[in-house]
């Protein structure tokens, strides 16, 4: 729904554009058909484009890059936001990413409390997990140790898995208790060490200790899975995975949420961020109003090009049948020769005053000077003059069986 227009400067920042926004709104009733008691401020706000002829939301507007930026560099009259209103204060800024998170009910079978919300890919782990937690209502328990990881399983899952939610137990489960990682943590380093060192080795090597808890300044840059903006983040209690589901399938193995890899955020280039998002959008193509001096030279230069193509034409057109003709003279007066040149047995040319004898058939030698005409490479001169290319004429000749040397001009 349409509801105010707003003259917006393009060195304007987000944050700004919010706020004469937010001033804008407040000189207008709220409609009732938006379901809102007031208006919302600046900090409940998140601006998304609109792309041309859709309804779906493009990128959100970063609040602390201008609008030029945040549309790519080009901006121009007539460009729609659309605010939406969100259930927690937020700000965004250049390294965020917008993340959807679904909470999973395995034991229903069911996808339920989605909600999109915006993190910092510096965020710490531990505090990515405790607020998509309470984003979707996994709230922990209430004898838990204060600061312990939440006992919650996460994944980043493809779209078709979420359109299938029968297929979501089997996937690879991520959690920052170490606890529950150990033994897959162990199952890997007891691989690696027989693969090494062979079986007997390995049943000697002493068991690898526990992995150690997660350290708290692991951030979400780091994560398993490559996080970027639009991304969806499954979400379910460990309580409801830890035993066989309803068909007794077993619990899934769980793996460490974090890799321990490169990639620390920075705040403003992450791979994914909002940042990348504005930078990567192509410039749209823009048109310019041309002065009658420049409209002038480009219909000079246009004209020069296209006399320069047709001279280019001509002697290409001269040179081909210069070379038919002489080829043509040739094949002639190779003809005439033979029909006068005498026979195998050594008889005289015809007397004069009868008929003379029919020519000989031609042989090889004289078949080999044949013109285009005499062989049927006419039309393969002319597809020359026209323009078609040397290779494509050919490749022609070749398909229907024709030797391309036996065209008067060469190839």
């Amino acid at each position: 729904m349409r509801v105010a227009s707003v003259a917006l400067r393009g060195t304007a920042t987000g944050a700004e554009a919010k706020e004469a926004l937010a001033a804008a709104l407040a000189a207008i009733p709220v409609p009732p058909a938006l379901g809102l008691a007031a208006w919302p401020t600046p900090e409940y706000m998140r601006l998304r484009e609109r792309p041309l002829n859709t309804q779906k939301l493009g990128r959100v507007m970063v609040d602390d890059m201008t609008l030029l930026a945040n549309y790519g560099g080009r901006l121009n009259d007539g460009k729609e936001l659309v605010v939406q209103v969100t259930a927690h204060p937020e700000r965004t800024r250049a390294g965020d990413m917008l993340l959807t998170l679904v909470r999973w009910r395995p034991r229903d079978g069911i996808l339920v409390a989605e909600s999109e919300a915006v993190f910092g890919s510096d965020m710490p782990l531990d505090a990515f997990v405790r607020l998509a937690a309470a984003r979707t209502g996994i709230a922990p328990a209430a004898d838990a140790a204060p600061g312990a990881p939440l006992p919650v399983r996460l994944v980043k899952p493809f779209a078709w898995q979420l359109a299938d939610p029968t297929t979501l137990w089997g996937l690879k489960w991520a959690t920052l208790d170490a606890a529950a990682a150990a033994p897959k943590a162990e199952q890997e380093a007891g691989a690696a060490v027989e693969s090494e060192a062979g079986a007997a080795s390995a049943a000697a090597a002493p068991a690898p200790a526990p992995a150690p808890a997660t350290a708290p300044t692991e951030l979400l840059s780091k994560c398993r899975w490559p996080l970027k903006t639009g991304d969806s983040v499954l979400i379910v209690a460990a309580s409801e995975m830890d035993a066989p589901d309803a068909i007794g399938r077993p619990a899934p193995p769980v793996v460490p949420l974090t890799t321990g890899g490169a990639g620390a955020g920075d705040g403003g280039g992450s791979v994914g961020s909002l940042a990348a998002a504005a930078a990567a959008r192509r410039p749209e193509k823009g048109f310019k109003i041309y002065t009658k001096a420049e409209i002038a030279a480009r219909e000079a230069a246009k004209a020069a090009e296209d006399e320069r193509a047709r001279a280019e034409a001509a002697e290409r057109a001269a040179t081909m049948a210069a070379a038919l003709a002489a080829r043509r003279k040739d094949a002639d007066a190779a003809a005439a020769a033979a029909s006068t040149a005498p026979s195998d047995g050594g008889a005289a040319p015809a007397a004069s005053g009868t008929a003379p004898s029919a020519p000989a058939a031609p042989g090889k030698g004289i078949s080999a000077v044949l013109t285009g005409a005499e062989a049927g490479l006419d039309r393969f001169v002319r597809l020359l003059q026209i323009g078609m290319s040397p290779d494509a004429v050919r490749q022609k000749m070749l398909l229907e069986g024709l030797d391309p040397s036996t065209l008067p001009v060469p190839l």
